[in-house]
């Protein structure tokens, strides 16, 4: 243990000096924006590049195992990221946060092999194959994530972006070369890995430890504390994420791998919603924590005003988009076939809108400290979900899906939009008048 340690500069970071240098906000919601959506540009066009290069067949299998690799993720990160960055009293270490992600990471592969156990009779070797080396890649993701709450918590997004973009190139080159040459998901998904890690220890770890001091002792009681008390995170997380995974469950068990890759190449361009609108509050969250705490209604308010006037910009610019380019730009990248499911495009986008809504109000919530009560809202919309897919999806078939999405976040986001409304009248009693 004492040699691993020293191996990763456990023991050497403290006589590191730390660097105190900070950012501004608009230059941290720069980089992350700029990093981000690079990032989530590279891996949508992993999606074409396997229709091009190959057929529906393999995105549908690609789109099967980022869907339930989505949930797994959401295990492997406990949904901690907006607990670590809105700890400004810091009632938990770096070192410890980084260690409740290993952790965590462990149990997801707990999970991981048994839910491919499970439905080793569903799926072929292949498929199971691409699940299990995805995972693999999500857990470096994961464990990249921890890093990059710290960085954030000392405002160095500048570190952050960076990291998106060059994970963002490499992986996609990766990816691309490996699938041309050998035409294998497995192989290209492998490499994937490969490089991710790369960059994971030999950037975003070695420049993590520019950042803080990480001790030579741990104190396992209160990884064990981050742990119970963030337990409702976790499952927050899952139902969060598990919402549209799901909905993509059902729609392959009864339609099947080809019509969930046209689906998913449909759904995928509508991804710069979500990434515009996470680039837009996500490195807000420290600073809704600490309005919050002080109880400055005023500054917490314009926030609040700030975000979703961007929201509904960006929503507004989407649509115009996709009102004007949308079947030109489906044809351009999947080719004409894919013209007669253009209609699910809006639809779409709608659905994604109101993804980012949700994971913008849990957020907002779990700086006020309502684990409990979202775990409890976002569960109840895996329900409705189930509900609405199983009578929805085989009656609809494609269309299906995003009727049961519609349904389930609208019914999510009334019920997440009445408690921040209540949380946020009642800790700013005294300030709301203003």
């Amino acid at each position: 243990m004492r040699i691993l340690r020293r191996m990763m500069g456990i023991y050497p970071s403290r006589e590191i000096k730390v660097e105190t240098k900070k950012l501004s906000i608009k230059q941290n919601m720069l980089y992350n924006s700029v990093g981000f959506i690079v990032y989530l540009f590279c891996q949508w066009l992993i999606t074409i590049v396997v229709v091009r290069l190959s057929n529906y067949e393999d995105a549908g299998i690609l789109s099967l195992a980022m869907s339930i690799n989505n949930i797994l993720y959401a295990i492997s990160t406990f949904g901690l990221r907006n607990y670590q960055v809105s700890d400004i009293e810091n009632k938990y270490s770096d070192y410890e946060y980084i260690i409740v992600r290993g952790v965590t990471c462990c149990f997801s592969t707990i999970c991981c092999f048994i839910f491919l156990l499970l439905n080793s009779t569903h799926y072929s070797m292949n498929q199971m194959g691409c699940i299990l080396l995805y995972f693999i890649f999500k857990v470096t993701e994961a464990l990249i994530d921890v890093i990059q709450g710290i960085q954030q918590k000392k405002y160095r997004m500048d570190y952050v972006g960076k990291s998106f973009v060059i994970r963002g190139i490499l992986t996609l080159s990766g990816f691309t070369i490996v699938f041309k040459v050998t035409s294998s998901l497995a192989a290209s998904i492998a490499a994937m890995i490969l490089l991710s890690a790369s960059v994971a220890f030999f950037y975003d770890y070695v420049n993590c430890k520019k950042l803080t001091k990480l001790p030579s002792e741990l104190e396992w009681s209160k990884v064990k504390a981050v742990i119970m008390e963030n337990m409702p995170l976790m499952f927050n997380e899952l139902f969060m994420t598990g919402v549209v995974s799901v909905a993509r469950y059902f729609l392959e068990f009864y339609e099947g791998n080809e019509v969930l890759g046209i689906y998913a190449s449909i759904a995928t361009p509508t991804v710069i919603i979500q990434a515009a609108c996470n680039m837009i509050y996500s490195p807000l969250i420290s600073e809704y924590a600490v309005h919050y705490n002080k109880k400055d209604y005023k500054a917490y308010k314009k926030l609040i005003v700030g975000v979703l006037e961007a929201f509904v910009l960006i929503l507004a610019l989407v649509l115009a988009g996709v009102f004007v380019l949308g079947d030109w730009g489906l044809q351009l990248l999947f080719g004409s076939e894919i013209l007669e499911y253009s209609y699910l495009l809006s639809q779409t986008v709608l659905v994604t809108f109101l993804v980012a809504f949700m994971y913008w109000l849990s957020a907002l919530m779990v700086v006020a400290r309502k684990q409990k009560s979202v775990m409890l809202i976002n569960g109840a919309a895996i329900i409705l979900v189930i509900i609405f897919s199983v009578q929805m999806i085989p009656q609809m078939g494609i269309n299906g899906i995003n009727y049961a999405l519609f349904a389930t976040f609208a019914v999510d986001i009334v019920l997440l939009a009445v408690l921040a409304f209540r949380t946020v009248r009642e800790n700013f009693a005294a300030d709301t008048s203003k």
